[in-house]
């Protein structure tokens, strides 16, 4: 599933999917990766600071 972050600063959309299958991962918990592989947080945490989730839902 997919969700976007809006940058609050720029404005920049920005289309991110949970993942475990990232470094950034912990025990199995998921973090926010776009499609060029940058994690942007823990999906636990909702957006990450200076985003704003504008689409989706990740618990879904």
């Amino acid at each position: 599933m997919n969700v976007i972050l809006k940058n609050l600063i720029t404005g920049e959309e920005i289309k991110v999917h949970p993942s475990t299958d990232h470094p950034d991962s912990s025990y199995g918990q998921p973090v926010w990766v776009d499609d060029n592989g940058n994690a942007y947080g823990l999906c636990d945490m909702g957006a990450p600071l200076g985003f704003e989730l504008i689409q989706g839902n990740h618990k879904d």
